[in-house]
């Protein structure tokens, strides 16, 4: 396949796209921890900007510094799957099968890219495989309700489901099964507390929404908080607070997510300290973060979780969901808190 240039948004110009993938890349030298990361956002803007072969430059770099096959090696073969080299992608793809991944999340864009090419048997072994080696304790017959508090599970079903009535093979009773779960989960979805927040509350009395609140300190306001109430944060410890903080709320959001909406608010230290001193409240008490948590979700100050995988992630990053905490592996490579 020669360097055509792809389908991309009609906001920027491959001139723009070229000069936003140097600019990513720059950043490895200042974030090398999130090499990985980078390289395959790097490889996002390459590919927009009609540049394949320096797309699948930072590809390629990505997977050797990634050694174990996992998230670099997996947007690798979606790469060389959705037009660059679907051979070589294959390849891949069978040395993927020798070293399964234990992550849900790895195993859907490929099935998705499978699914691009029409090989809805590659398809369905993919997403069977991801079931099997993900969930292998899975209860036969399937419980509904259990398959619908785990999205990343009920995403595996539902590819493997299209996969299979791609085939047209007749449903069975995990098809079955995985179709009442898309509803229930969807009705999560609807629900009043998905539809009240984000909405601005007339005044801090107002009826809070029945969710799960996670807060979240954006940017440099998580360093301001270890400074002054270093007991409330325990990512202080980590070389990077900012990354580890981000995957300890992702982590948190994940756990809170059982048939509910979780709700990610934003916290301000500042405020954080304002708020505690008219209400008498000592600062470094867990009492004092729940209810400035219940107050920020009273003001509408955050968002709903998860966001669409190629929504703009919660943490404010800029960067799609899929690439940023919502990433494969990302919550995973978090070091144990307290």
């Amino acid at each position: 396949m020669t360097d055509s240039e792809p389908p991309r948004p009609g906001d920027l110009s491959p001139h723009e796209w070229a000069r936003r993938a140097k600019d990513i890349e720059a950043e490895v030298d200042e974030y090398p921890e999130d090499r990985l990361d980078i390289l395959c956002d790097a490889a996002e803007a390459w590919y927009q900007a009609g540049e394949l072969s320096e797309a699948e430059r930072c590809h390629r770099e990505a997977a050797e510094w990634e050694g174990v096959p996992g998230e670099g090696h997996i947007w690798y073969a979606v790469f060389l799957l959705s037009g660059r080299d679907t051979a070589r992608g294959y390849e891949l793809l069978e040395r993927l099968r020798q070293e399964l991944p234990r992550e849900p999340l790895l195993y859907e864009p490929l099935g998705e890219a499978l699914e691009s090419l029409d090989d809805f048997h590659g398809m369905l072994k993919w997403f069977n495989l991801g079931i099997s080696r993900c969930y292998p304790g899975m209860p036969s017959p399937p419980d509904a309700m259990e398959l619908a508090r785990d999205s990343s599970l009920l995403r595996l079903l539902q590819g493997r489901r299209r996969a299979r009535a791609a085939l047209e093979q007749p449903e069975d009773p995990l098809d079955e099964a995985t179709a009442v779960a898309g509803e229930l989960f969807r009705a999560t979805l609807d629900s009043p507390a998905d539809e009240s927040f984000g909405e601005s509350f007339e005044d801090d009395e107002a009826e809070l929404p029945p969710a799960p609140l996670v807060l979240y300190w954006l940017g440099e306001e998580i360093e301001e908080l270890a400074r002054r109430y270093p007991v409330l944060c325990p990512e202080v410890d980590s070389e990077e607070p900012r990354t580890e903080h981000r995957r300890v709320v992702e982590r948190r959001a994940r756990e809170a997510a059982q048939g509910e909406t979780p709700l990610v608010l934003w916290g301000n230290v500042a405020d954080f300290t304002e708020f505690c001193r008219v209400n008498e409240l000592d600062p470094k008490w867990a009492t004092a973060l729940e209810e400035y948590s219940l107050r920020q979700a009273a003001r509408g100050e955050g968002s709903s979780w998860p966001p669409g995988r190629n929504d703009p992630c919660w943490c404010s990053s800029g960067r799609k969901y899929k690439k940023c905490c919502g990433a494969p592996g990302f919550v995973e490579a978090a070091r144990t808190t307290t």
